[in-house]
């Protein structure tokens, strides 16, 4: 805990040091807009700041990235609310009480009462997120080559298994991430694989350039093939008194906050599961727990429980994040390449060499919920507006903001051929029910897989049987048979009987 708040001082120098505060700003404002835009969500916009990040310092385009994705959730809170359309998937959950509020002329409490519950549920999820780094850090220390390589599959696993759709083909889109991590140069024989006698894949398969065809252009086809479907005029006539009637309600009903941050924070830590769950959950509880409030007809309760839930998560999400590689949401997948790209690999080494840059990405995060929360409250009726432009306008422009952003990386056009390629096909990996943050994750943490894998048979006296001799690996392997038998061996028995 000491290094922790040690490192705090540092990071929050580095926070308000050089172009850092305009990083900190751009994320925030590139967050707020993609988070408005219907259809969009965080995924894209951190897939959008990974070619922008080219060059930066880790710690600068970690304060950009934890901006943007502390930006999003409240950018989708707004359309959710004036307009009846969720800008960000997990923001489903605040429109049930959201909308109803703007119809009886409440939508400046409901944007007050959104924007602290975005606040204090991330101040909550982050409080959370300091007081685990020391105790992970100090199990950490135990994980030699033969616990990463199991890490490293329970990673790919767990998304696996927690994936909605067909888990053989969640499996199977991670089989294949691992081939693409196996392309280039072997890490402990030098060997050309798979390169098809090109220099150009000698390197392995670009990251960031992977990554922002697979996130940003597949959702851009899926945004343009999906037509526009109109919204209606903005709604609300606010009074600053309503706004800070909402403002203060989450400090009225302490309790819904509350535990809606538990159930955030904890939904967050899970990997895979995401927001739409944890707002989801945290509307039902507070629900559940408060009879009197009729929750879906437009009470401020149901607001704070989806937004405190909502962004307690992303605390949450960071945690296994950092520490061991397994991202908590999609948008942590994508972090995941930004990590890459800059050199920063999570687990032991991150948390110990690079506390202070953990420490900047985690108060980003949190200035730039206060900072859009702020600019929302007194200019939603105009940023909802961004909503109404058509998505066979926006699809395009994100399509030709991810090639080029791709082809500044390193000035190739091969990368920009990677983007749309992989753009293109993992377009028809969500229509035919593939796990793309699955194919990711194989990608990312095979490279880590293999080479963990040869030095524990290197450091090995009994072969493969160091993977079972050594406690910790032990425990991680028992892990990932039980969930192949909660997902796969159990469902079908149930079946079949």
């Amino acid at each position: 805990m000491i290094d922790v708040i040690l490192a705090m001082g540092p990071a929050l120098g580095n926070l308000f040091s050089g172009l850092n505060p305009v990083y900190l700003i751009l994320g925030a404002v590139v967050g707020l807009v993609v988070g408005i835009l219907p259809g969009i969500g965080g995924i894209v916009a951190l897939s959008l700041l990974i070619p922008f990040s080219w060059g930066m310092d880790p710690t600068s385009a970690m304060i950009m990235m934890g901006a943007a994705m502390g930006a999003v959730s409240y950018g989708g809170s707004i359309t959710a609310i004036l307009l009846n359309v969720p800008g960000n998937a997990p923001n489903i959950s605040t429109l049930l009480d959201g909308y109803p509020m703007t119809i009886k002329g409440r939508a400046g409490v409901a944007l007050g009462a959104s924007a602290s519950s975005s606040v204090l549920g991330s101040l909550f999820g982050l409080v959370v997120l300091v007081v685990l780094i020391p105790v992970v850090m100090s199990v950490l220390l135990s994980f030699g080559p033969a616990e990463l390589f199991m890490l490293a599959l329970l990673g790919i696993s767990t998304i696996a298994f927690l994936t909605t759709g067909n888990v053989f083909r969640s499996l199977f889109a991670g089989a294949m991430g691992i081939m693409l991590a196996l392309v280039g140069l072997s890490p402990v024989t030098g060997t050309p694989r798979f390169t098809f006698g090109t220099t150009y894949l000698l390197d392995g398969v670009y990251y960031a350039a992977a990554i922002m065809g697979l996130f940003a252009v597949s959702e851009a086809f899926k945004l343009g093939m999906g037509g526009y479907q109109s919204v209606a005029e903005v709604k609300t006539e606010q009074k600053f008194s309503h706004v800070v009637e909402g403002i203060l309600a989450p400090l009225r009903s302490p309790r819904i906050l509350i535990q809606s941050s538990i159930i955030g924070t904890i939904i967050g830590i899970v990997p895979g599961v995401g927001g739409t769950v944890a707002g989801m959950l945290a509307w039902l509880a507070g629900a559940a727990t408060s009879p009197k409030a009729k929750y879906g007809t437009g009470v401020v309760q149901g607001v704070v429980a989806s937004e405190g839930a909502i962004c307690a998560k992303d605390g949450g999400a960071l945690l296994p994040t950092v520490a061991f590689g397994i991202p908590g949401s999609a948008e942590m997948a994508v972090l995941l390449g930004a990590f890459t790209l800059h050199g920063l690999q999570p687990g032991p080494r991150l948390l110990s060499t690079q506390l202070p840059t953990v420490c900047a990405l985690i108060l980003a995060l949190l200035f730039a919920v206060i900072i859009v929360t702020a600019m929302g409250v007194f200019a939603s009726k105009y940023l909802a507006r961004i909503a109404m432009v058509p998505g066979y306008l926006i699809a395009p422009t994100i399509v030709i903001l991810c090639l080029v952003g791709a082809y500044v990386l390193r000035g190739s056009i091969w990368d920009s051929l990677v983007t749309l390629s992989t753009g293109i096909f993992a377009f028809f990996m969500m229509k035919w029910g593939f796990s793309r943050m699955t194919l990711t994750l194989g990608m990312i943490l095979g490279g880590i897989a293999e080479l963990n894998l040869s030095l524990a048979m290197q450091v090995s006296n009994n072969g493969a049987l160091i993977f079972f001799t050594r406690p910790i690996s032990l425990i991680l392997f028992i892990i990932i048979v039980v969930m192949i038998l909660f997902a796969v061996v159990i469902p079908r028995l149930r079946k079949a009987k």
